[in-house]
């Protein structure tokens, strides 16, 4: 069997290579018809014998001006056009070949990426010819990275939603700021609302029986239904203790929260992404991401009086649930998709190998880098804050979550002025907060940068994804680490079984100085060359080959027997669709150091 797959990708290559042969004989016909039409245009196919020796002269030498302006001038512009063209070509169109599996593999891509090779053979260890097959590598697979799963059947995208159109079930996450209850899109008619089902007469929310429950012990990426299977969505309430109830009002100073909406239901309209509020604030917009939370809708309603309520949260009620309660009426509801486990509760009942854990690490890595990339920090990230999707035996799916605490700017700035105390906006998890925002200084010139102050918080996250306690958190056994005041020594070692060179990128990650950490997206492709066996590069040369082998192999994933990891083609998938020669050589010289 390893054989017929071995000769099936050995046929595929070879016909892949065929077509780039044909592409360059095509681009030789092509120049000379170019060239054939410059010298038509410019009158040079007169014979010398039609006209006096002047005149023939004179020919001459024009054909001789215009050879020297087509070789300097011309030919390389149409080159450079003609490889341009060739490049989106085989970025954007498919040449489909089925498999025996009857499974399609873009072969076109493969011609990109050999002509690209062919074209500049002489410049394989330059930058310049790096930074060339990097675009080619981005264009061909950022139309082929796949969609996030079930976002189509899970809501009608346009439509708007309230709280009566689902049906609430149990509560499976509670903050002090935000209750999360797993939920289903009702079924019209199927859905009977009685006494037992809600405390309330004015409430139209149903909730799902107890018997109906189901253990998340999986992933859930199937449609939801309100009968038989397994909630597929869950319903975040934020508490609102302060904002008055009014749509618009909720949603400015809860903006925050829902930063990677959909999106946006205002007033009995439904916005996209970049719905505006009634104070004309432009909200952030997060495209999609694998490793972002897929927020499907956000809206605002009235607060229902839950089975669980009084006993969990008594005090966000409003009074006429509770006299003792300081909630308001209306708040804040975020549906979103549902995720079996937080990487608290995965990491209690699982230890990943070395090689599972660094996939992880680099997933939030991957995730920081799009948030970096789009003018936001997070600031919160801890073990509650991620969920977990699950896929069988293989990697799982880490997603980050609650934006709740997050920094952005329209302007994609991270650097936030702190003139004085009075004005102080540091915010989220204290614990794992960056030296340099953790011990800024208020003053007039004074800024706090947040560029790579997540990247410090995923470093800490990096321990209790190894097994060991999150140094900065303390344990019984060990001491507890300041943020402002640790020294990069007291970090306790990882485990030996680790490669070391992902313990010296995880040291990195946790440098006092920011200027000695990289950014998320080059420590993200540090771990990729560890984790796609480019430890062993030791040269340009060696880079661009392991780029391309990358590359070939991941489009070949879906050749007949291959089995395909969900979490790490995604990861895959977003390194080659996100890379680029400036931070692929920053991470490969410092990883050579690692």
């Amino acid at each position: 069997m390893a054989k017929e797959r071995l000769m099936g990708v050995k046929t595929l290559v070879e016909r892949a290579v065929q077509l780039a042969r044909g592409v360059a004989q095509g681009s030789r016909q092509t120049l000379h018809t170019i060239r054939h039409r410059v010298e038509q245009r410019a009158g040079l196919h007169q014979t010398p014998g039609r006209h006096s020796h002047g005149q023939a002269i004179t020919v001459t030498r024009t054909q001789q001006q215009a050879s020297s302006v087509f070789t300097r001038v011309l030919l390389p512009k149409q080159i450079n056009s003609l490889a341009a063209t060739l490049r989106r070509s085989a970025a954007m169109r498919l040449l489909a070949y089925r498999s025996p599996s009857h499974s399609q593999i873009p072969i076109f891509a493969f011609v990109g990426l050999a002509y690209a090779s062919a074209v500049s053979g002489s410049e394989k260890e330059t930058e310049e010819h790096c930074d060339s097959l990097c675009k080619d590598i981005r264009a061909i697979f950022h139309p082929f990275t796949p969609k996030l799963r079930g976002t189509p059947s899970l809501l009608k995208a346009g439509k708007q939603y309230k709280l009566e159109d689902f049906a609430l079930g149990e509560c499976v996450g509670q903050g002090c700021n935000a209750v999360v209850y797993e939920a289903r899109l009702k079924d019209d008619g199927n859905m009977e609302e009685t006494e037992e089902q809600t405390q309330e007469p004015s409430n139209n929310i149903n909730i799902i029986p107890e018997t109906e429950e189901q253990p998340a012990t999986g992933p859930v990426n199937h449609p939801t239904g309100c009968h038989g299977d397994h909630p597929a969505l869950a319903v975040k309430m934020v508490f609102n203790l302060e904002v008055e109830s009014c749509s618009q009002a909720i949603l400015r100073e809860m903006r925050r929260e829902v930063v990677p909406a959909r999106q946006v239901t205002v007033n009995g309209r439904v916005m996209g992404r970049d719905w505006e509020n009634g104070k004309r604030v432009k909200k952030k917009r997060l495209p999609p991401h694998p490793n972002i939370v897929e927020m499907l809708t956000v809206f605002t309603d009235t607060v229902p009086l839950l089975p669980d309520a009084m006993q969990n949260y008594p005090a966000a009620l409003p009074p006429r649930f509770n006299p003792y309660g300081f909630g308001r009426n209306m708040t804040l509801f975020i549906v979103m998709k549902r995720y079996p486990v937080t990487l608290k509760e995965y990491l209690e009942t699982n230890t990943p190998s070395s090689v599972v854990a660094m996939a992880m690490v680099a997933q939030l890595l991957e995730g920081v880098s799009h948030l970096v990339d789009h003018g936001i920090a997070h600031r919160d990230l801890k073990n509650d804050n991620i969920l977990v999707e699950l896929h069988g035996d293989g990697c799982p799916r880490l997603i980050l979550t609650d934006f709740g605490c997050c920094l952005y700017d329209n302007n994609n700035s991270l650097q936030v002025p702190f003139p004085h105390t009075e004005l102080d906006t540091r915010d989220g998890n204290s614990a794992l907060m960056a030296p340099e925002v953790a011990t800024a200084v208020p003053g007039p010139r004074s800024c706090v940068d947040y560029t790579k102050s997540d990247v410090f918080a995923v470093g800490a996250l990096a321990y209790e994804i190894l097994g060991l306690p999150n140094p900065f958190y303390g344990s019984e056994a060990g001491t507890r680490l300041n943020t402002c005041t640790f020294e990069e020594a007291d970090l306790p070692p990882l485990p030996s079984t680790v490669d070391g060179r992902f313990c010296s990128i995880v040291r990195l990650l946790l440098k006092r100085d920011p200027r000695q950490r990289p950014s998320a997206r080059v420590a993200a492709n540090m771990v990729h060359l560890l984790l796609w066996d480019g430890g062993h590069l030791t040269s340009s040369k060696d880079l661009i080959g392991w780029l391309m082998q990358l590359s070939a192999l991941t489009l070949l994933e879906k050749v007949k027997g291959q089995k395909s990891d969900e979490a790490e083609n995604l990861l895959k998938r977003e390194f080659l669709c996100n890379v680029t020669v400036g931070d692929l050589m920053e991470a490969f010289h410092l990883f050579r150091f690692c």
